[in-house]
């Protein structure tokens, strides 16, 4: 079962296309507190709203049909992160994150770490990117987009060993790449798929559209 999330990184109504066509594609759709601000300016309806509401419209809150899951403002767990887990409490398998990205550092890595936190499928996909993380769940994975595609490659572990890269640019076989140095930004796929492997390590992959 697919699962649409909603965060609320941005403001913008420009891509709205976008969202509802990953909206279409979903089999439960899930805007964490402010996230909703976005969804039904565009035209979404969430099944679920979550998390302490700080960020909603007050405005809107009274109009939804969608169920409203109110959590107190003091907690440990971000409002991303409660959708998230609440999704995969719905046996959800497969896990869209978007509006993730913003210029709060904090919150966008905040968001990608909590992707390693479910046994899931989980990706974040914006209008312009898409990422995912691999690691000992994930070892073996294929991109698809178009020949000349950037794709930057960035160890969040200590180490990432095993690296094997196809149809890249700067294919690899068996390599190593360390959090401390950046050997992995900026390749290019020179088909309209690549394949990325690794056999020890957590690896963010990029891709950018």
């Amino acid at each position: 079962m697919r699962c649409l999330i909603i965060l609320n990184a941005r403001d913008s109504d420009k891509d709205g296309g976008f969202y509802r066509e990953l909206a279409e594609n979903s089999d439960i759709i899930i805007c964490a507190d402010g996230g909703v601000n976005l969804a039904v300016k565009i035209g979404i309806e969430p099944d679920i709203l979550i998390g302490d509401l700080d960020s909603a419209d007050p405005e809107l809150l009274s109009s939804l049909e969608s169920e409203i899951i109110r959590y107190p403002a003091d907690k440990d767990r971000t409002d991303g992160w409660l959708a998230l887990r609440k999704a995969v409490e719905m046996g959800c398998d497969e896990i869209v994150i978007t509006n993730a990205i913003s210029d709060r550092i904090d919150h966008t890595l905040a968001n990608i770490q909590m992707m390693l936190s479910v046994d899931a499928d989980v990706i974040i996909s914006e209008p312009d990117m898409e990422l995912r993380v691999m690691d000992d769940r994930r070892k073996i994975l294929k991109i698809h987009g178009k020949t000349g595609d950037r794709v930057s490659l960035i160890p969040i572990s200590e180490r990432v060993d095993g690296i094997s890269l196809k149809s890249l640019k700067y294919a690899v076989e068996n390599a190593s790449f360390s959090i401390r140095d950046m050997n992995g930004i900026s390749n290019e796929m020179v088909s309209e798929s690549a394949e990325i492997g690794i056999k020890n390590g957590i690896l963010m992959v990029v891709h950018y559209r």
